[in-house]
């Protein structure tokens, strides 16, 4: 419950992300088989 009453998911976030992948899964990269990148997008990506 908010300060100002119930408010909705977009009322209480400020930023939104776009995640892309192609069906990866958490343990692949918790035995180490695959390594994350934080690289910046190539492609413009429209908000919705």
């Amino acid at each position: 419950l908010h300060a100002r009453g119930p408010v909705g998911l977009d009322g209480l976030l400020t930023y939104q992300y776009r995640l892309l992948g192609h069906g990866q899964i958490v343990a692949d990269y918790a035995a180490g088989k695959a390594h994350f990148s934080h690289l910046p997008g190539d492609k413009p990506y429209p908000a919705d």
